[in-house]
């Protein structure tokens, strides 16, 4: 049977975080040895859930984190033991008990359970799950895997079969509990096994890595270099487009921003005769309309209109939300259930950078809503 496993069903995937993605690419390009970290169980209050992963390399460097910092020095030593043996290692981590994790634990203070597969990467693993991860992240796209956490192949990762991939699709995540679920037996509910087949004593935990979260931001304003720079702190990918060329300045971005100037009004034609709509508009997960132009406002909302994106924050009061969506006339119904206007969460802001703050928390609650990643 196939069990669930892990809180969060209902929240996005986690994705490969920049800072792993690039020490795994150092690695490789070195041909150097690593270990990657793997949450496989939680219990209680944790830090990570299953999924979550960290990435150690020989020379002390590393990147991710499972814990606020309580447990990655006795990670870090665990990991150079996997490197120098070449075989997995499992942890567990127990601070149900305080008392007795005060007395005689790691005292990190979460008081759950943490199960973590320490796994050897380098090119006898084909740097694997990382490659196959790294591959997903750039082409932006989701990816299944799995991990065996028990019986003899226990430490052992399984990529980019069809069998996983049928089994969870992409484009409507399937397994009972969100991200990670757990096949036993001869893997029932897994269309075409596992290969090789399962014993009766194995398990094969399978998890989802989601893409990178975009951000669309349709203004180059006062609040959109902070906005931009948080989200790309958090590793998402962030564009900014403004029908204003002063605006539109990669000088006033942090670097890794793509900024671009665009005006809405014009006809796809004119602005980018070779392009479709959908490459005018960047994919995103999340869009913020924030040019402070009414009638520019209003023609982003237009181009909106004609994609998926699930959620569309606009700036300013209620009022001048019923103003926009009354422009757009019969467009407007696209719009149902994906708009927050007045975009942000209620934290008292009142400056740009206050009010940038606002917007990303909102962002980032509606975008690990979104459980299909």
């Amino acid at each position: 049977m196939t069990s669930a496993l892990g809180a969060g069903a209902a929240l996005r995937p986690p994705f490969l975080r920049p800072d792993v993605s690039g020490l795994f690419a150092s690695l490789r390009a070195a041909g150097a040895l690593g270990c990657v970290a793997v949450v496989s169980h939680a219990e209680g209050s944790t830090y990570s859930k299953p999924g979550a992963l960290m990435l150690f390399a020989a020379d002390g460097r590393q990147a991710g984190l499972l814990s606020g910092g309580c447990l990655e020095g006795d990670l870090a030593d665990r990991a150079a033991r996997v490197m120098q043996t070449g075989l997995p290692e499992v942890v567990h981590y127990d601070a149900r008990d305080v008392e007795q994790d005060v007395l005689f634990g790691l005292a990190f203070g979460c008081e759950g359970l943490l199960r973590i597969h320490l796994l050897p990467l380098g090119t006898q693993q084909g740097y694997e799950p990382l490659a196959t991860l790294a591959a997903a992240t750039a082409a932006g796209q989701g990816v299944v895997w799995g991990l065996f956490t028990a019986g003899p192949r226990n430490g052992q990762v399984l990529v980019a079969t069809a069998a996983l991939q049928a089994h969870t699709p992409l484009n409507g995540w399937t397994l009972p509990g969100g991200h990670a679920a757990l096949a036993g037996g001869v893997a029932a509910g897994v269309p075409g096994g596992v290969p090789g087949g399962m014993a009766a004593d194995e398990e094969l935990l399978l998890l989802r890595m989601a893409p990178v979260p975009r951000l669309l931001l349709l203004g180059a304003g006062a609040e959109a270099p902070a906005l931009a720079a948080g989200a790309l702190a958090l590793g998402w990918q962030v564009t900014v487009l403004d029908h204003r060329a002063s605006w539109a300045s990669p000088a006033r971005f942090t670097a890794g921003v793509e900024v671009r100037t665009l005006d809405p009004r014009e006809p796809i034609a004119a602005v980018a005769p070779a392009m479709p709509v959908g490459a005018v508009l960047p994919a995103a997960d999340a869009a913020v309309v924030m040019a402070h132009h009414l009638e520019v406002d209003a023609a982003w909302l237009a181009r909106l209109a004609e994609t998926q994106t699930p959620w569309i924050g606009l700036l300013g009061p209620a009022a001048r939300r019923g103003r926009l969506l009354a422009r757009i006339g019969l467009q407007s119904p696209a719009f149902a259930g994906r708009v927050q206007g007045p975009v942000g969460l209620p934290v008292g802001a009142r400056t740009p950078e206050e009010i940038a703050l606002s917007i990303l928390a909102a962002a980032q609650q509606a975008v690990a809503a979104q459980g299909n990643g």
